[in-house]
C-alpha cells in the first residue's frame, strides 16, 4: 500500500535535521484558501527527490504520492520551476515536506478549510 506514512518511514530517522525552517515553507504555507496551491507545489518538489535513488520502492511511492496529489488537487505538472526554486536532494527537507503534505491533507479532510 502506498501512503505518505510509508514514504516517510523510507526516508529514515530525522534526528539529525536542523530546526531551521526552509524558505519554501515560509513562502508557500498550507494556510486558509491556499491548501491546493501548497499541495501542488509540494507534489512537484517531491519529484526532485527521485534523483536520490534511495530504492525502486521509494521511487514508486514518491511518484504515486506526487502524481496522486496533483491529480486530486486538479493540477498539472507542467508549471515551470525557476532555478532558485530547485532544492538540493536534502533528506531533511524531504522529511519536512512529507510532514507538511500530510498535515495539509489532514486539514482538508477534517474540514478545516
Amino acid at each position: 500500500m502506498v501512503s505518505i506514512d510509508e514514504l516517510d518511514k523510507m526516508t529514515g530517522n530525522g534526528n539529525n535535521c536542523p530546526n531551521k525552517e526552509p524558505n519554501f515553507f515560509k513562502k508557500h504555507p498550507c494556510d486558509d484558501a491556499k491548501e491546493a496551491a501548497f499541495l501542488n507545489r509540494a507534489a512537484r518538489k517531491l519529484n526532485q527527490f527521485l534523483k536520490m535513488n534511495i530504492s525502486e520502492e521509494f521511487n514508486i511511492h514518491l511518484l504515486t504520492v506526487s502524481q496522486g496529489t496533483q491529480t486530486l488537487v486538479n493540477c498539472t505538472s507542467k508549471e515551470e520551476k525557476s532555478p532558485k526554486d530547485q532544492k538540493k536532494n536534502d533528506p531533511c527537507f524531504l522529511k519536512r515536506l512529507l510532514r507538511e503534505i500530510k498535515t495539509c491533507w489532514n486539514k482538508i479532510l477534517k474540514g478545516g478549510i
